[in-house]
């Protein structure tokens, strides 16, 4: 892999907004300065460490947003659905939303799924544990979140992002100036009729003194096929 100061200007020109972001995180990495993993991850109960919140003590049935107890109630509630003869309101939008029409719609036998949830008995037995649960929660990430924070350097991140930004938005402006200039060169060489010479005088006309722009405006110039040339640079 080229680290990020080994990139020509050219490729930094071409780089794209998630390369740029790339080269920011590595660069931070390389002056040590980490990005925090943050994974949140909701195991299921009978992976949770014991002493987290106590295990759902019974099961539901979900079928278009309407629970039973058992399955066999949200099989039939799912077939009668399927059974229905239902349409759709809909209407032409370059004729008018006030305009409805009732459209034929085929409706799919509903799934149906199982989901843990306590029985009302043990949720007011519970309740007030889970309140200190969800609580203390709140506190530990709160206290986490504050660690992180003590501990990134905001403004080297700042500094290293923009740094990094600037190298490639004046990579961008470089191709963008030898371009703009290089369209020009037609106009002056009709009136030079001297390659070298318009070049020059190209440069002089913009108070272009930069070596490397010069060079590739010079390069740009000699893909150009302009009739009458009679000095080669």
């Amino acid at each position: 892999m080229r680290t990020f100061d080994k990139l020509t200007t050219k490729e930094l020109a071409d780089l794209n907004h998630e390369q740029v972001e790339a080269y920011i995180d590595i660069t931070l990495a390389q002056e040590g300065i980490k990005k925090p993993l943050n994974v949140n991850i909701d195991f299921p109960d009978f992976l949770k460490p014991i002493g987290n919140i106590p295990e759902r003590d019974m099961f539901v049935y979900e079928v278009d947003g309407k629970y039973f107890l058992d399955i066999k109630s949200a099989e039939k509630y799912a077939t009668f659905l399927q059974s229905l003869e239902m349409v759709r309101k809909d209407y032409d939008y370059d004729v008018g939303s006030q305009y409805h029409y009732a459209q034929n719609k085929t409706h799919e036998r509903p799934s149906i799924r199982k989901e843990p949830v306590y029985s009302e008995a043990k949720y007011a037995a519970i309740k007030e544990q889970l309140k200190q649960f969800e609580a203390q929660k709140k506190k530990n990430e709160k206290n986490a979140k504050s660690v992180i924070e003590d501990v990134i350097d905001y403004e080297a991140i700042d500094k290293i992002k923009e740094n990094i930004r600037n190298k490639v938005r004046s990579a961008i402006e470089f191709f963008n100036k030898a371009n703009t200039a290089a369209s020009q060169y037609e106009k002056y060489f009709a009136v030079i009729n001297d390659k070298k010479k318009t070049i020059a005088t190209l440069c002089e006309v913009y108070g272009i003194d930069d070596g490397d722009l010069k060079s590739e405006i010079t390069r740009i110039v000699n893909t150009l096929k302009t009739p009458g040339e009679i000095t080669e640079v």
